[in-house]
Parts: structure tokens; sequence; C-alpha cells
């Protein structure tokens, strides 16, 4: 019990080689959560809309919810024993037992050419760009009087110069982000705040199983799809 204590403690302090590993490390430790819910609010470059995301983590149960100007976007559950999402815009939902990994989809995640991506889903974070950005720095340091790790990422435009740069502010024993800023610093204009997200957390709660399963009345007068017509849908194959 104690080696196993030792090792969780030596891979939650390592520091990650790169993004990609970062990534990985933040969906393991999502992954760990049980009691675990967050919100998180957005500001920066959404034309005037207020964008927010939250989930509810209590391994293996989940819920994520996506919100644009307070209405509904998007809505994911799983009890561990079947899932569904509904997409409120197009009027459309799947319920189907959880997918089966798929060594395929275990490839690291890549951004198109002179593109980024922040996002987060039911069980992790996105942090992507092209050029990919590298691990500049990452310390201990106290933010609200809270003690958190801040890790630096960069990435520079071969051909302008500028400087893609995100601080991520992580729990000081695991990879639980609370705060991500990604700034643009240009060599000839003012800097650019893409996006600032802020996480309100809370642990050691306690949810109804109804929290993860399908209601009816959300869907009523929707129209059921399969999963892989709703990835489609969206763009993803």
């Amino acid at each position: 019990m104690l080696t196993t204590l030792c090792a969780l403690l030596v891979f939650r302090a390592e520091t990650p080689k790169d993004v990609n590993q970062l990534m990985e490390f933040i969906r393991s430790d999502y992954a760990r959560q049980k009691g675990y819910s967050d919100e998180w609010k957005f500001t920066g470059q959404f034309d005037g809309h207020t964008v927010s995301y939250s989930r509810t983590l209590d391994n293996p149960r989940q819920r994520f919810e996506m919100t644009m100007d307070g209405s509904p976007v998007l809505l994911f559950g799983t009890d561990g024993k079947t899932e569904f999402t509904i997409l409120f815009p197009a009027k459309t939902y799947y319920q189907e037992p959880p997918a089966k990994p798929d060594p395929k989809n275990d490839k690291p995640v890549e951004a198109e050419d002179q593109t980024f991506k922040f996002a987060f889903d039911s069980s992790g974070m996105e942090l992507l760009s092209k050029p990919e950005m590298k691990i500049i720095s990452l310390k201990s340091e106290t933010a609200d009087g809270v003690k958190v790790r801040h890790l630096v990422a960069q990435a520079v435009n071969p051909t302008t110069g500028g400087r893609l740069q995100a601080d991520v502010l992580f729990w000081p024993d695991a990879w639980i982000p609370t705060d991500v800023t990604v700034h643009v610093f240009h060599k000839d204009k003012p800097t650019d705040l893409i996006v600032h997200a802020v996480a309100t957390i809370k642990k050691e709660q306690t949810f109804a199983p109804s929290i993860f399963s399908l209601d009816p009345s959300l869907v009523k007068d929707f129209v059921k799809v399969t999963r892989d017509e709703m990835i489609k849908s969206i763009g993803g194959g």
C-alpha cells in the first residue's frame, strides 16, 4: 500500500515532457475524482457570447454540460453502463452503452497548421496548437492565498514571430486545472487575450443517481440518432 501511494505521488509530481503528456496526466487525474464538480466561466474572443462548461465527476459516473448565453448547447452523461448526449440546437440525442476503447484513438491529437484549440470535455482538457506549444516552466506559487502549480507553455509563429502563451494553474498535488489564460504576444501590436477560463470547484459531494441518466423530458420532440451519426454531424468523422 505504501509503495503504491509513493508511486502515485511521484507520478503526480512528475513534470510532463510535452503538452500531449500533460493532457494525458490531466485526464488520468480527472478519472480518479469522486464527489467532484466544476464550473468553468470563459472570457475572451467569443464575439460577445458568454460560454460556460460544467462537469460532475464521480468515477465512473460523469456529467458534462455546455451553455452559451445561458442556453444549453450540449449535455452528456453516463452512469458507467449507459451514456447519452443531447445536442440542443440540432434537437438530436443518442443513448447507448459506452463506446469500447479503440486503440486507433490513442494516438496524440494534433492541431491543423496555424491553429489553436482550447476546450474541455467530460473527462479532460485539450490545449492544442500548431506549431506545438512547448512547456517552458513549472513552479509552485500562491494565487489568491491558495497553493498552486503554475505551468507556462509557448509556441512561436515562424512567419510572424508572434508568441502564443498558455498559463495554467493546477492543484499542488494533482494535474487538476483551476485557471487557464491564453495570450498572443505580437511583435508590432498590442497583446491579444484569446481566452481566460476560471473554475469554481467543489469536492467531497454526494450526487443523486438521476443526474447521470437521460431525463426524457429534455428530449421531447427531439430526434434519436446513433453515436456515430452525432459525431459525424458535429464534424468528428
